[in-house]
């Protein structure tokens, strides 16, 4: 079943110039991979909005929102140095097509893009206001609890 997608093989995290990126052991992402956010998951909630799994999307937005793979938890031994606080995990629904605990970043969930070759929206992976590169200075995601809803 090589087209249902597969937990990937991250060996660690590391800060470069400032921002996270996985250590991968997958030749096809290479050995250095950029960790991502759904950067529009902020205004989501600030909205008092849901964001959808990726199974739930409309069908014409799967191929895109699928090339990002949730980052797997990773021990603290693979985290950087001083940051190992600000990462946690959440669990993902066990019957998605990534049922695998997701990696948070400061209760943000982090994603790598996996998306070969050169037919990708952007060839690093950055989609202004949608995947931004997690930086170590990114501000805590909000609760939904804490944010007043609505203009």
């Amino acid at each position: 079943m090589k087209h249902l997608p597969r937990v990937p093989n991250v060996l660690k995290v590391e800060v470069q110039e400032g921002r996270l990126y996985g250590v991968a052991a997958d030749s096809l992402l290479g050995s250095r991979v950029p960790i991502y956010r759904f950067a529009a998951l902020q205004a989501a909630i600030h909205s008092g909005q849901g964001v959808p799994y990726a199974s739930h999307w409309p069908e014409h937005l799967k191929l895109f929102v699928y090339s990002y793979s949730p980052l797997p938890v990773l021990s603290s031994k693979q985290l950087p140095h001083g940051l190992e606080p600000e990462f946690a995990g959440r669990p993902r629904p066990e019957m998605g097509l990534r049922p695998w605990s997701q990696a948070t970043f400061r209760g943000w969930p982090l994603y790598i893009h996996t998306q070969t070759g050169n037919d990708s929206a952007a060839r690093d992976g950055s989609v202004t206001h949608l995947f931004d590169q997690v930086n170590t200075k990114l501000l805590f995601l909000p609760s939904p609890e804490s944010c007043e809803l609505g203009p």
